[in-house]
């Protein structure tokens, strides 16, 4: 019980890292590969996503968000966010080589054949100072969180290629801890994998760096079978996988933990799109980071007859297929109206995040977002 605890409770150091430390999850009956598409691609959403000459090799879009939290019913410890708190999302491509030394030696391919993709680059980068109290003393912290991501295109199902987090943070790992330092875990490791080219085997290293006390698993280099009969995705492409489906509709898939070296088994759930009320002042910053983007031409949307743009959001929530699922988050992404031509690219527009303990709701919102 103690280890699922500790599991549940990294979900509080930022969207999706709670992936990477999930029980396994429990099979379903579905039997099916996800269909993904390039949503982020205002055109051209056919299976030629990637190529020799898309502009993605050479472009790049950076979405930037802030972050903060709602209260919880916790009256035992408290959580709050400082100021400053921030989380970013990049995407371009790349080319990937797989007869590249740095590539493991047995999921590199060599001969005379040279196996030679275009990969999507996904990174990822949390800044978050915090605090705990508990019984009137206070612990501050600040969470650094990076990744990066390289996948397939849409055509290929998005398979992972080659994964890399870096976590310094402290979690919350107690509903009523007895003092100050029995509210929270340090975690300060990092994790790597590298994929088979089919996403059938996974080689991965964990290294536990100093002041890591969060147990249950250990430093070293791992291997892994990885197939699955379901899609395939890598925990730190999860928002862009997401992103990749179609807005309605659930999907069961498999995402590799390197924590425990298996796979877990996720459901996303689809709801109904809702036009952004621009009377909300909730969704100020998320319009003024889409009427910037439209404005510069990165989103094509025409405004109505008031001179306003209209834009709608799915939703989309995410759970853990376990009799222990944990906590569930929210993705809104900017809707897709039209498969042939996604004017708003199904942007990530928002994330809502419960936190473990009753300790409220992370949300991170949309303020920015450029293609460069």
């Amino acid at each position: 019980m103690k280890n699922v605890i500790k599991a549940v409770a990294v979900s509080a150091c930022a969207a999706g890292i709670c992936l990477l430390t999930a029980c396994g999850g429990c099979g379903g009956s579905i039997d099916y590969k996800i269909n993904t598409r390039p949503n982020w691609q205002i055109r051209g959403s056919g299976a030629d996503d990637l190529h020799e000459n898309s502009a993605l090799l050479t472009r790049s879009e950076r979405a930037v968000y802030s972050v903060s939290k709602t209260e919880g019913g916790n009256g035992n410890v408290a959580l709050e966010y400082g100021e400053g708190a921030t989380y970013e999302i990049s995407l371009g491509a790349k080319t990937y080589a797989w007869d590249d030394e740095s590539i493991p030696e047995n999921l590199r391919i060599t001969g005379n054949t040279k196996y030679t993709d275009y990969v999507y680059v996904y990174e990822t980068s949390l800044t978050l100072p915090g605090k705990y109290t508990v019984k009137g003393e206070s612990f501050e912290f600040t969470n650094t969180i990076t990744s990066i991501c390289l996948f397939r295109s849409a055509a290929n199902g998005l398979t992972p290629v080659y994964s890399m987090q870096d976590v310094v943070c402290y979690t919350p790992q107690s509903l009523a801890p007895a003092s100050i330092d029995d509210a929270y875990v340090q975690l300060n490791r990092v994790y790597e994998t590298w994929y088979s080219r089919d996403g059938a085997h996974a080689e991965y290293s964990i290294e536990l760096r100093e002041g890591d006390n969060g147990g249950d698993v250990e430093s070293g280099n791992y291997s892994a079978a990885v197939g699955t009969q379901y899609s395939l995705f890598d925990a730190n492409q999860i928002t862009a996988a997401l992103r990749a489906m179609s807005q309605s509709g659930s999907y069961s898939f498999e995402v590799f933990m390197p924590v425990n070296g298996k796979n877990s088994s996720y459901q996303a759930n689809w709801g109904t799109a809702t036009v952004i009320d621009r009377s909300d002042a909730s969704f100020a910053g998320i319009l003024g980071a889409l009427d910037g983007a439209a404005e510069s031409g990165y989103i094509i949307t025409e405004p109505g007859e008031d001179g306003k743009r209209s834009y709608a959001l799915t939703p989309v929530t995410l759970n853990l297929s376990a009799e222990m699922a944990g906590t569930s988050s929210s993705y809104y992404y900017c809707s897709v109206t039209n498969a042939d031509m996604n004017c708003e690219r199904a942007v990530l527009a928002q994330i809502n995040e419960t936190l473990p303990f009753n300790l409220g709701t992370a949300q991170y919102k949309l303020s920015s977002i450029s293609f460069e």
